[in-house]
């Protein structure tokens, strides 16, 4: 039983740290894909009568330590969604599975050196 809960305690903190726990790492922002919200039934997704989008990015990440991730990302859904500006550096939070905060844009600046050589 003992040994029954330890694992079930491994696998849920390994399943939590390859979602959740992200580290940071910047990217340059790829062309974004907009694309029309749906329902779970497949019917689009409208409010008041507008229908709603959001925007797709597949995000070559790189992290602060030099190694790559990707990992895509989608913007909120609204009638009317911000698209990320295509070229333009972004920094965010990124787990193995998600970007778990941002991406927020950033200056090249901004972007230690070791990281920055990657990206270009």
């Amino acid at each position: 039983m003992l040994l029954g809960t330890v694992l079930l305690t491994l696998s849920g903190c390994s399943y939590y740290n390859s979602t959740y726990k992200g580290s940071t790492a910047y990217a340059v922002v790829p062309e974004g894909v907009k694309t029309k919200s749906k329902n779970s039934d497949g019917s689009d997704y409208k409010k008041n009568g507008e229908q709603y989008y959001y925007y797709s990015y597949n995000f070559k990440w790189v992290l602060e330590d030099g190694t790559t991730k990707e990992v895509s990302w989608h913007s909120q859904e609204s009638a009317n969604p911000t698209m990320l500006e295509a070229g333009s550096y972004v920094k965010g939070e990124v787990s193995d599975k998600r970007v778990t905060k941002g991406p927020n844009a950033v200056s090249e600046g901004d972007i230690p050196a070791k990281v920055l050589e990657k990206l270009r």
